[in-house]
């Protein structure tokens, strides 16, 4: 069940994170790879890979209205008008694509 409060919450793009709009218009992330030795708190000794994520067509139109002053909620209502989306539907699914964002750690909560 989805709780309410979450979507509230403001996501906030990272900063050491770039992003650029390919030739599709879809939202490619740069962002370095943090394997086995970030997670051991070894020091990056400027050789660890880029690594990019392409969004899909959804993906990209919710990462292009994240601007650390809407709330979940906020995207998920443009989203219903933009895509016709059900509300309780585009509230859910906004959710989870927002819990992936914070899993992979390309955002942050404002609050």
């Amino acid at each position: 069940m989805l709780k309410e409060s979450y979507l509230d919450l403001i996501p906030v793009i990272r900063n050491d994170h770039s992003w650029i709009t390919d030739d599709e218009g879809r939202v490619v992330i740069s962002t370095k790879r943090k394997g086995f030795a970030h997670k051991m708190g070894f020091k990056d000794s400027g050789k660890m890979k880029q690594e990019e994520l392409a969004l899909d067509e959804y993906g990209s139109i919710v990462w292009r209205k994240i601007n650390g002053q809407k709330s979940i909620r906020d995207i998920a209502e443009e989203i219903v008008k933009e895509l016709g989306e059900e509300r309780e539907f585009a509230k859910k699914r906004a959710a989870m694509f927002f819990k992936m964002l914070k899993m992979q750690g390309l955002i942050l909560y404002m609050n």
